[in-house]
């Protein structure tokens, strides 16, 4: 990675580059420092207590290398649709019924496996780093950093709350209210690592909060634009179901109702970095895209 100092920086110490500018950790910075031309100016490695000037140039070697790279994951052929990318992310429109991450029951056919797909086809070393995860059935948008750097900064950033995630959720019955919010506590659900549930404050027990805003509904079902201000696992699956409006074809929190044939849930927006990345509906969530039409006087697509 290579830096242009610019007028504002003249004077600067790298280490406040490092670590006010571009959000780098301690650890980050001090895999660098070990490293042969892990940190240099014009060419000559420096230590970051040296200053610049304006016009030098400030390389780091951020890159992946041999050692960082997911060898277990196996290359899935498969096109990945693109929202938006440039030299330190990508975030891509995950459809529904691909999991994230590889697991037992799906060691080839997720998201990483696409990924390293095109890696291999890029001839560039493949390694996966997710900054947000999606279950297997919701669709949307998966952001994911291109380096070290960036996964840092964009990990950091998703542990702030600044990175701001929206939803489109179908709910189980009628809401008369046009908004609201949902908090409490989601602890796992006895002995299960998958299932979550509302409880009481404790040690194990995690803070959500989710907020809700009606955007249609034809009184079987209601649409809202769902924003989990937490990230805690299946928040907005387990708030719903708590509020007793479960997410339409949610068959572990749900009652059963199916009108898409999937999970009714697509994460539509994602606000990063000062951009803001919209993915549109699927087809199969036609019955949303029909309750959206109404109201926007558009669809998705």
């Amino acid at each position: 990675m290579d830096i242009i100092i610019d007028k504002e920086h003249d004077g600067a110490t790298v280490k406040r580059i490092l670590v006010s500018d571009l959000g780098l950790s301690h650890a980050s910075i001090s895999r660098l420092k070990r490293l042969e031309g892990g940190i240099t100016l014009n060419g000559e490695r420096v230590t970051v207590r040296a200053a610049v000037k304006e016009g030098d140039l400030l390389s780091l070697a951020v890159e992946d290398r041999a050692e960082d790279v997911n060898a277990d994951v196996l290359p899935m052929e498969g096109e990945l649709d693109v929202l938006y990318e440039d030299g330190d992310c990508i975030a891509v429109n995950k459809p529904s019924g691909i999991a994230t991450h590889p697991s037992r029951e799906h060691p080839a056919d997720t998201l990483a496996n696409i990924f390293a797909y095109r890696a291999k086809l890029c001839g560039e070393p493949f390694v996966f780093r997710p900054v947000n995860r999606l279950d297997r059935e919701t669709s949307g948008i998966v952001l994911c950093a291109k380096n070290k750097r960036a996964a840092a900064v964009l990990g950091g950033e998703m542990v702030k709350g600044n990175i701001k995630k929206k939803y489109y959720a179908l709910l189980c019955g009628d809401l008369a209210a046009d908004s609201g919010e949902i908090s409490g506590y989601v602890v796992r659900a006895g002995e299960s690592i998958i299932l979550r549930r509302m409880a009481d404050a404790g040690r194990d027990s995690e803070y959500s909060l989710t907020r809700w805003r009606k955007i249609a509904s034809d009184g079987a079902y209601t649409l809202v634009e769902a924003e989990p201000v937490t990230g805690r696992t299946h928040q907005l699956r387990v708030h719903f179901s708590h509020a007793g409006h479960p997410i339409a074809g949610d068959g572990l929190y749900g009652n059963g109702d199916d009108p898409c044939g999937r999970l009714a849930l697509h994460a539509h927006e994602l606000t990063f970095g000062g951009r803001t990345v919209t993915a549109p509906l699927p087809k199969d969530l036609a019955y949303i895209k029909n309750m959206i039409d109404p109201v926007k006087g558009k669809t998705d697509e």
